[in-house]
């Protein structure tokens, strides 16, 4: 007979059966111009679909620990979730979660709990600190905010994850991408894959008003997925099509968030302009170690394009904006034709009543050979396993069974349901949204704050100068050229350990 659990599994996964399956699988340099790498720092993604048969190895699928209780740290945003624990079980993800968690406990063996911290202010790199010290083994891993993990790791704080038993990071149920562009100096301290959907929540994309397009620029939402699809996306087209919307609604003579626009930006959007022309504030070098490779007239050139387009009177900076309407009133009320955003975002839009869709973030320059997705850092939250562990062993098989499990349950919940069923309303935007998560950007020049790059770009938004990057760049180099040495040296030392 049945379990209750195992019914709900089976018709959910029919469910999910039913629907189409998502497939996730150059800079020029100027000796006259402040020094820097000007190798290209993203590669083309990989289109190397793993089998979906792959199940998990001998022996891992088969271990039990009876009645032991795995414990979590969760250190999130007050926009993260408890994706391990739920009691609502009303909606597909929820449901999603319950049944891993039962398959958790009925297959393995396995309790969960969880820590929860839910707050910019709280730093897991803290607690992982305290626990180090003091010698405590009391989380089996965590699911934190990159910026905390990316302290721990040059602190000594967590494990190698390439180190652990029963963990396997080569397989599909891990974010290949993620492991790839993490693995400094052949070591891995942090990854993400099916095991938490808090890294693909907060990839960069752009909603736009489908409505507002038609009737106010003239252009039929059908010509934008067109020139998504040809790789003609870029920011010329956005500014194109953003100029035509404007309009001092309340008549006050002030452009504030009571009025209409084009394009309402973040000042987080300046390093998502980096990435999405395929560069980076750091690149691993062929010895596996941070280089700087920030700098390159190219990139100059694609910062002054945007920072120009974003300080029109046609774009709003919802960083500081004034006139007390936020930015998801802003965009649910039609005040704005493109909003740039992240996934977790769209739930605000759910309800929406006028057709809204869903496309990448745009080329910097048309020649470029890929769309280029970034991550926002202050929010995106990954996996990893504290440096002491009680038992290496069993929190290593307990993850990799979370991730599998992770693949099979809760990441087609979360992508048919969450993305494809509830918010984007055609299969363009399911097509935009497979670009996006296939195109991610893993920078760990932002995660590990190298020279202020992160804040001082923002700052160039916020202060209205376009083209203040090489002298700001200048200005910090110093500085984070120190800091690549110093982490790199801490890194390598950890290796040896």
């Amino acid at each position: 007979m049945k379990t209750k659990s195992s019914r709900i599994l089976c018709l959910l996964l029919a469910v999910l059966l039913a629907g189409s399956a998502l497939i996730l699988s150059a800079c020029t340099d100027d000796p006259k111009k402040p020094e820097g790498n000007t190798t290209p720092a993203v590669t083309t993604p990989e289109e190397t679909a793993p089998p979906e048969t792959e199940e998990l190895p001998a022996g891992i699928d088969t271990l039990k620990y009876d009645d032991y209780t795995c414990n979590i740290l969760l250190g999130l945003t007050t926009l993260g979730r408890n994706e391990f624990l739920t009691e609502d079980t009303t909606t597909v993800l929820n449901n999603a979660i319950y049944l891993r968690m039962r398959r958790m406990e009925e297959d393995f063996g396995v309790l969960i709990a969880t820590d929860d911290h839910y707050t910019g202010g709280y730093s897991s790199s803290s607690t992982l600190s305290k626990e180090y010290k003091s010698g405590d083994t009391n989380y089996d891993f965590c699911i934190s905010r990159i910026l905390d993990l990316a302290t721990s790791t040059v602190n000594g704080h967590l494990s190698d994850l390439t180190s652990v038993p029963n963990l396997d990071l080569t397989h599909s149920w891990w974010d290949q991408t993620v492991v790839r562009d993490s693995t400094i100096a052949g070591s891995v301290y942090f990854a993400s894959g099916d095991i938490s959907t808090l890294v693909n929540d907060f990839v960069c994309c752009l909603a736009f008003n489908k409505g507002m397009m038609e009737n106010e620029t003239d252009v039929k939402p059908a010509d934008i997925y067109k020139l998504v699809d040809e790789g003609k996306w870029t920011l010329d087209k956005l500014n194109e099509y953003a100029s035509k919307v404007s309009e001092d609604l309340n008549h006050d003579d002030v452009y504030d968030s009571r009025d209409k626009y084009g394009l309402t930006v973040w000042d987080s959007r300046v390093i998502a302009t980096v990435h999405a022309g395929g560069d980076k504030i750091i690149t691993l070098n062929q010895d596996g170690l941070m280089e700087l490779t920030l700098y390159s007239d190219r990139v100059a050139t694609g910062l002054e394009n945007f920072i120009t387009i974003a300080t029109q009177q046609y774009s709003l900076n919802m960083s500081g904006m004034k006139g007390g309407v936020d930015w998801k009133t802003i965009f649910i009320n039609e005040q704005a034709l493109f909003t740039m955003s992240s996934f977790n975002s769209l739930e605000y839009f759910r309800n929406l009543d006028t057709d809204y869709g869903i496309i990448p973030q745009p080329k910097t320059f048309e020649d470029q050979d890929a769309y280029y997705s970034s991550i926002v850092s202050v929010h995106a939250s990954f996996f990893a396993m504290p440096k002491l562990l009680a038992d290496e062993e069993r929190a290593g098989a307990i993850a990799e069974r979370l991730a599998y499990l992770g693949k099979e349950i809760l990441t087609p919940a979360y992508y048919e349901k969450t993305l494809v069923g509830n918010n984007t309303r055609d299969d363009e935007s399911r097509s935009s949204v497979e670009t996006c998560f296939a195109t991610k950007v893993v920078d760990l020049g932002d995660y590990f704050k190298i020279g202020g790059y992160y804040d001082n770009l923002a700052g160039l938004l916020n202060n209205k100068n376009a083209s203040g990057f090489a002298s700001m760049y200048q200005t910090n180099l110093e500085k984070a050229t120190a800091t690549i040495e110093k982490y790199n040296a801490q890194i390598l030392k950890l290796n040896e350990e």
